[in-house]
């Protein structure tokens, strides 16, 4: 048996004494590289320079170099792709925070930022491995695989969504040939670093075209952008240029105004601060697993976030917790908190990524941000992207298939004769308002008939409440359709209006079954897709002016009831962690909007849940927009709005004796921020 062959190796450590500018000056040689886990690993000199870039982040907080964080081992087939080098460092991260103080996480992330920088600077443009220039041989030499050639023929017999998914299939393993390797269009489809949709549209097929107003074309485009279109094709594609000039405009402009809406809402909500208030209170929380109306797992969306174990310990939820899918646990976050300033948040309850906020980081503000970017950009991506959309038809869960079933595909009706089993038996449908956002605007006097269902209704997810010798029985009942939300009809949307439906003391729409007919569809699923424009009205939809039981303009949900609506809404298509939905929650907290009291609802059994309509105008403006304002609103605080108002840390400070004053005629304490932990 022969011995181990010995090779030459470079340390790791030597390398890293090495300046980076020498390096980049000097090192062109590929070498065996020893790294401090004792693994020996031959890598190019290319791959040298970035980990000696990315290993100065281990060398900053005094950590091994072991090979595990080696840029290649985060390639994508082989190749280094747009998120390789995120994927290294995020790889660290545990590491990283396990030896470091919190108060030096900012340094840490700071460093890394500079080297993404220093990378892209420096290294994108002196490679040209890192670099793409794409020909037009490198799309024909693709485009003219008898195998792929033979799948575009057959759409042109039979032109339908399987036809259409076939040609993207087999692009995709055409594409992946070794006989491929050296063509750079194969090489950035494989490697991520182009977009394997639009190139699926460049030589596959279009696919599915929609309309402004959403609507599907139908047939699908079956040729591609490279073979070129026939007259209905690029009549189709014109619609989607005006969608995309649309989206571009009016689209992006309302989601930005929500986002500055949500901004000045919760402008009271200031920062973390370091520490446990000690709260006892909790939030019972039914971890999913990925499903058809969440595209990632609960366990993704909490991580960070403190919860009760089995032994009743508080325990940081990590990538390791899968298995807490489809159970219920009881979880801490902005609305557990206790802390006697309302305006801060203890960064036990906010959880684990308040390691990455500065000190004075205004998470208010940036909670408002976080998801109404992410919308923005998705609505961009949709109108650089829309040949991804699908007609798909509802199909239901085995709970469903109990009580309804699926006529010609896209609609959902009763069972036969369901209604008129028994007079002691009766059926209720509840749907929150989120899903009925156009039905509030109706008046009795309004031709049903004449309505688009679409700019009324999107539902995903209602419950059937079966009530049998006065004894309720709930059924959720959710619709198992992909991208497309069903509209209720408009015939039901009639129905409704006569006087079958009422609002119950959490808001949401009670439709009582006992007159409805049978065989008439109930919801239909429209040949239109779901978009980020959607989404983003549906969430300014849940804070904004609801009716109510009591006619009043306050939302009665509870604020976990708001919580689990807006996770579940915003993470149909995205993914934001719980810790900032909560902090939007919070910010519409009220510790008595019925009688006018719009202060942070902290400290209170019950806090009532505000709006837009209320919590403007009535609520603390940050110290930004107070030092923007006229002058005598400068001078005298109380004169922004009649009534009690959320105070700011700012008030003493503009004008301290009016303040109180002002604060004693209304019988209010005066609020001394010096009292107090800030």
């Amino acid at each position: 048996m022969s011995s181990p062959q010995k090779v030459n190796a470079y340390s790791m450590r030597d390398i890293m004494n090495i300046p980076i500018p020498d390096m980049c000056s000097g090192y062109l040689s590929n070498n065996h590289i020893l790294f401090d886990d004792g693994v020996v690993k031959f890598i190019s000199y290319k791959e040298t320079y970035v980990d000696r870039y990315t290993y100065e982040v281990l060398k900053m907080v005094n950590l091994s170099y072991d090979s595990k964080y080696h840029i290649g081992n985060f390639y994508i087939n082989g190749f280094y792709s747009k998120d390789s080098l995120k994927k290294c460092l995020e790889s660290m991260l545990p590491s990283i925070c396990s030896v470091t103080p919190r108060d030096k996480l900012g340094d840490v992330y700071l460093k890394m930022h500079e080297i993404m920088d220093d990378i892209y600077n420096n290294l994108v443009y002196l490679f040209g491995d890192y670099i793409g220039t794409l020909s037009l041989e490198s799309f024909l030499e693709i485009q003219n695989d008898p195998e792929l050639l033979d799948a575009i023929r057959a759409a042109d017999l039979d032109n339908n969504d399987d036809t259409i998914a076939n040609i993207h299939k087999t692009l995709d393993r055409v594409i992946r040939y070794p006989k491929y390797s050296h063509n750079q269009l194969a090489r950035g489809y494989k490697a991520e670093i182009l977009s394997q949709s639009q190139i699926r549209q460049m030589i596959g097929a279009r696919g599915r075209a929609t309309e402004i107003d959403g609507t599907i074309f139908d047939p699908p485009i079956r040729s591609n952008f490279l073979i070129g279109l026939d007259l209905y094709e690029y009549m189709a594609e014109n619609r989607v240029g005006a969608k995309a000039l649309h989206l571009n405009g009016r689209a992006i402009a309302n989601s930005e105004y929500t986002g500055r809406e949500f901004q000045i809402a919760l402008a009271g909500v200031n920062r973390v601060i370091d520490g446990d208030c000690g709260t006892k209170s909790y939030t019972s929380w039914l971890v999913r697993p990925i499903g058809p109306s969440n595209p990632k797992s609960d366990v993704d969306l909490l991580l960070g976030i403190r919860f009760l174990n089995s032994d009743g310990v508080e325990e940081i939820i990590t990538a390791k917790h899968k298995y807490l899918e489809n159970t219920v646990i009881k979880i801490r976050t902005a609305l557990s908190c206790q802390h006697p300033n309302p305006h801060v948040i203890c960064s036990a309850c906010f959880g684990e990524l308040a390691s990455s906020l500065h000190p004075h980081t205004h998470i208010g503000l940036l909670a408002a941000t976080i998801p109404n970017n992410l919308l923005s950009q998705g609505i961009l991506s949709t109108k650089h992207d829309s040949g991804n959309v699908k007609s798909v038809s509802i199909s239901l869960d085995s709970i469903g298939s109990n009580f309804f079933v699926v006529k010609n595909n896209n609609m959902l009706c009763l069972k036969a004769g369901m209604v008129k089993h028994s007079q002691k038996v009766k059926y209720t449908l509840l749907i929150n308002q989120p899903y009925l956002f156009g039905l509030k605007d109706l008046s009795p006097a309004v031709d049903v008939s004449t309505l688009n269902p679409r700019r009324i209704s999107s539902i995903s997810l209602f419950t059937l409440v079966v009530t049998t010798n006065g004894v309720p029985v709930s059924h959720p009942i959710l619709l198992n359709n992909g991208n497309v939300q069903g509209s209720l009809t408009c015939e039901f949307i009639a129905y409704m209006m006569t006087g079958k439906c009422v609002l119950d003391d959490r808001d949401r729409y009670v439709i009582d079954l006992s007159g409805w007919v049978t065989a008439e569809p109930i919801i239909v699923a429209p040949n239109v897709e779901f978009s980020y424009m959607k989404i983003s009205a549906a969430f300014k939809s849940m804070f904004k002016n609801m009716k109510t039981v009591n006619k009043v303009r306050n939302i009665k949900n509870t604020k976990e009831s708001m919580l689990q609506e807006a996770f579940d809404l915003l993470n149909s298509k995205l993914a934001i962690n719980i810790a900032w939905i909560a902090v939007i929650v919070y910010g519409f907290t009220a510790k008595d909007s019925d009688n006018g009291d719009y202060t942070l609802g902290r400290g209170v059994e019950n806090a009532n849940m505000s709006n837009f309509f209320n919590l403007i105008p009535n609520n603390s403006l940050g110290g930004a927009l107070a030092w923007e304002v006229t002058h005598n609103i400068l001078t005298s605080p109380m004169s922004l709005l009649p009534g009690p108002r959320n105070t700011h840390l700012l008030d003493v400070l503009l004008a301290p004796d009016d303040t109180l004053a002002e604060f004693k005629a209304r019988g209010l304490s005066g609020y001394n921020p010096y009292a107090q932990d800030i």
